[in-house]
């Protein structure tokens, strides 16, 4: 996080699911009804895994999300344009109850990566320091 010191420890989990339709990009020009849909989607998704996993409340503050999306070609891409897909997933998650709200003091979101695969899986990774011990 911002202040991390070298040598500092950090705990995390990694969930992983299933797209559950096309990723939402900011150069996307959708029908407010088909964005609302996508909108639910997403969120619902990232709330359903988080269950599924048993994940429990965080308590330490703030946490560091990364979101990965496998991608079937190659080729350029600009990470930045699908943070509207991250929004809503982080968003599912606070719905799951993760954190107490999304904002700046609890969640620290990275650009979303995307690595070689199928192209219909998503992986959030989040992590914190480890206050347990201080």
């Amino acid at each position: 996080m911002g202040g991390k010191r070298v040598g500092e420890p950090m705990s995390g989990i990694v969930i992983q699911g299933t797209r559950p339709c096309a990723l939402m990009s900011m150069n996307d020009r959708l029908h407010w009804a088909k964005n609302a849909e996508m909108t639910k989607l997403w969120q619902e998704a990232a709330f359903w895994v988080a269950k599924q996993n048993r994940l429990q409340p965080l308590t330490d503050f703030p946490v560091e999300v990364t979101v990965t999306f496998t991608r079937k070609r190659d080729g350029r891409i600009d990470p930045h344009n699908f943070f509207p897909t991250v929004k809503h997933l982080i968003d599912g998650l606070t719905m799951a109850g993760l954190w107490p709200d999304d904002d700046s003091t609890h969640v620290i979101t990275r650009e979303p990566r995307f690595v070689p695969g199928d192209g219909r899986m998503f992986q959030i990774a989040i992590e914190w320091e480890d206050h347990a011990g201080a």
